[in-house]
């Protein structure tokens, strides 16, 4: 059986975190700044606790929000691929705790380096879209958003049960996702749309 890891750093009473969500299957890639990027699309994100050995090739992190609500989109995001590893996330079972000063401390290789710097362009080639009508389906975007440039992923998130959901879009250029912004505001469906980037 898999260590459940959502409860394995702090003393948990079993109960899980309103406002902090457990990341699993990072890649070892990962910064706290690139995950605080990714995750602040959903909420504004209070702190970042990466754990795990970096020589690893998966970690995972804790992450803090101001408020449930954006912990609760996060954990849809479960399932998206970030840093070509699909995500495990849920709400924790523990608060947040102080990060290791020895976590992260040793040199990166330059492979490491250079991932990161991809990391940050693929963050860059992404953007948040809300308010997406809930008739509307992943190909029905993609294609709402290809006469910007060739969309590369494609990730529709939220409930059917709330009125509107959100999605990240990431195109294959830098050029198409600063061209898609100008589409906020559009209706799509029966909704207006509006567009940030990470």
């Amino acid at each position: 059986m898999a260590e459940d890891y959502s409860s394995g750093c702090g003393s948990g009473s079993g109960e899980v975190v309103e406002n902090t969500i457990y990341v699993g299957n990072l890649a070892s890639a990962a910064t706290e700044d690139l995950v605080a990027q990714f995750f602040g699309a959903c909420g504004r994100v209070s702190a970042v606790r990466l754990a795990g050995d970096p020589a690893y090739a998966c970690r995972f992190a804790f992450i803090e929000f101001y408020d449930r609500m954006s912990a609760t989109k996060a954990c849809s995001l479960t399932g998206t691929t970030f840093l070509e590893r699909p995500l495990r996330v849920m709400l924790s079972k523990t608060p947040i705790t102080p990060p290791n000063p020895i976590l992260g401390a040793q040199p990166r290789s330059v492979a490491v380096v250079r991932r990161q710097q991809l990391s940050v362009e693929q963050v860059t080639r992404t953007i948040y879209v809300s308010g997406i009508d809930v008739h509307i389906g992943e190909e029905q975007l993609r294609q709402f958003f290809s006469v910007c440039g060739p969309v590369t992923v494609m990730k529709l998130c939220g409930d059917m049960q709330h009125p509107s959901r959100f999605a990240f879009v990431e195109f294959a250029t830098i050029e198409a996702a600063m061209t898609a912004q100008s589409l906020t505001g559009l209706t799509l469906g029966n909704h207006v749309i509006k567009l940030r980037t990470h």
